[in-house]
């Protein structure tokens, strides 16, 4: 037993769509977050600079003060005046006086009973000063604190000092630092350890912002995830999904244009666009002597995309979807042009052109089709329009529009009587000089149908009506027989005659007829 293994091949596009949409979403979404964290992480450092420049200017206008004392130091009055700065600056935890390496007095403590050795310091900088950073030995303390001591005065931070710089973004970090000799006096968020002061050619963060101030504090701020990087998994799951939504969004759009574009409304378009259409004319034949009265203007469409399309498929959709009037004028042009030569070497030969009740109602087409008449020096009499309701339409309605035509002079022909369309309903509220029996009468001549039986009562009915009776579809000699038998006065459309042809074929045809050579 043999096993055949079916492969269902995966539709490619819509997986492309998704991945484009995908991509580009991932790409705006971070861009968009990076600028905007770019923005807060500028924010956010130039009010750290000018936080940290704040208290070192409050800390070094204390110095300063401390250093101006005009008292013997660790004196009583010299003691007032280092509480007094407590007491002025915010930013001071505590101010004291050193000498030889040893605290002697400060501001809080008074004068020492035995003297503090100061430890070794963190960092000298360049104008003298020494620096401790995160210092708890001086002080016993539960708080780390920064001290400076610049000439005999020692200036202790308060710990609360940069309460304000701290961000509340784990991913964000301050440094503060100095701008000489780069030493990092401060850091805050993730970058709490560094000891070396950054650069911003150098820093490994992917966004960073970096500035300095007047009083040579510099700070850089640094977020170490940025864009899609910063999101949470739940927010990138999110992303994803809403994504491939807009990817499956984007290509059944895609889709439906692409469908729409290959559809017959689309190359239908087309063709009225790029003028596609053709004309070819059936001759109608006076039964009784086989000679040839007027034509029928029959709409052919080759689509360059579609090839050859019967009439009744693309005048069905021209009709549903509004284009039928245009192709209609076009018919009527392209009609009166070709056969204007015959028309007026023929004063008794007429022209019958289709229209539908949209055609009809449209209240420009008479008009037009007057304009025409003039242009190409027709007469109005020569001129007939076949009707068919292919809708249920308001015979009543369409009464007073049909008048207008026979005011004019143009005859109107009640097409495919019999079939439902143009009934006994239409004949008795249209004013028609023409009834076009429908083919399906005229091939059931022979056969037992129906439609046999429906036949000899039109034959009936016409003989009491005073108008041009047209068969269609007359491709046997029976039939023409059968015809002449019971409406001699009729005029007849069909193969056995002849085909619809392109207007030189038919003036060939017209030319042999009048000479007398016959079908």
């Amino acid at each position: 037993m043999q096993v055949k293994v079916f492969s269902k091949r995966l539709p490619v596009e819509p997986i492309i769509s998704v991945l484009i949409c995908l991509s580009i979403a991932l790409w705006a979404t971070h861009v968009v977050l990076q600028k905007k964290q770019w923005t807060a992480l500028k924010n956010y450092s130039d009010y750290a600079l000018n936080y940290a420049s704040g208290v070192t200017a409050d800390l070094k206008t204390g110095v300063v003060s401390a250093q101006s004392s005009p008292y013997t130091a660790c004196s009583h009055n010299d003691l007032e005046l280092l509480r007094d700065l407590l007491w002025q600056h915010k930013y001071l935890k505590d101010i004291g006086r050193v000498q030889n390496g040893n605290l002697i007095c400060s501001a809080e403590r008074g004068v020492l009973k035995e003297a503090v050795a100061l430890p070794p310091a963190d960092a000298v900088l360049n104008n003298g000063v020494s620096f401790w950073r995160n210092s708890s030995a001086l002080i016993r303390t539960h708080f780390e604190i920064d001290m400076t001591l610049t000439g005999s005065v020692l200036a202790i931070t308060s710990p609360f000092a940069f309460d304000a710089i701290r961000y509340p973004d784990p991913t964000v970090s301050a440094i503060i630092y100095s701008k000489n000799n780069r030493y990092v006096f401060k850091t805050f968020g993730f970058n709490q350890q560094r000891d070396l002061a950054p650069s911003a050619k150098m820093t490994s963060a992917p966004l960073s912002y970096a500035s300095c101030s007047e009083v040579s504090v510099c700070v850089m701020g640094e977020r170490d995830r940025a864009g899609i990087f910063s999101l949470s998994f739940s927010q990138l799951l999110i992303l994803v999904f809403a994504s491939c939504l807009s990817g499956f969004g984007l290509y059944s759009l895609v889709h439906k244009a692409r469908k729409h574009r290959h559809s017959m409304v689309y190359h239908l378009k087309n063709a009225i666009t790029k003028d596609e259409f053709s004309i070819v004319f059936q001759p109608k034949i006076r039964l009784s002597d086989s000679m040839p009265v007027g034509v029928e203007a029959l709409v052919r469409w080759d689509s360059h995309a579609l090839g050859v399309v019967r009439p009744d498929v693309f005048i069905e959709v021209a009709e549903k979807y509004g284009l039928i009037r245009k192709i209609t004028h076009r018919v009527i042009d392209l009609s009166m042009a070709q056969m204007q030569a015959t028309l007026d070497a023929k004063p008794d030969f007429t022209l019958s052109i289709n229209l539908s009740i949209q055609d009809l109602t449209d209240l420009s087409l008479l008009p037009f089709i007057l304009a025409k008449a003039k242009q190409y020096k027709i007469q109005h009499e020569q001129l007939v329009f076949e009707i068919t309701e292919r809708s249920a339409g308001d015979s009543v309605s369409l009464s007073d529009i049909v008048k207008q035509y026979t005011e004019a002079g143009i005859s109107i022909s009640l097409d495919d009587f019999g079939t439902g369309y143009s009934n006994l309903a239409w004949l008795g509220h249209l004013d028609a000089s023409e009834i076009k029996v429908d083919k399906s009468f005229t091939q059931s001549i022979g056969t037992d149908s129906i439609n046999q039986t429906m036949l000899d009562a039109i034959f009936s009915l016409l003989q009491r009506l005073n108008v041009v009776r047209v068969f269609e579809g007359v491709e046997t000699q029976e039939q023409a027989d059968y015809i002449l038998q019971y409406c001699p006065q009729a005029i007849v459309q069909g193969w056995l005659y002849a085909k619809p042809m392109p207007i030189d074929q038919l003036q060939s045809y017209l030319s042999q007829t009048t000479n007398g050579l016959g079908r």
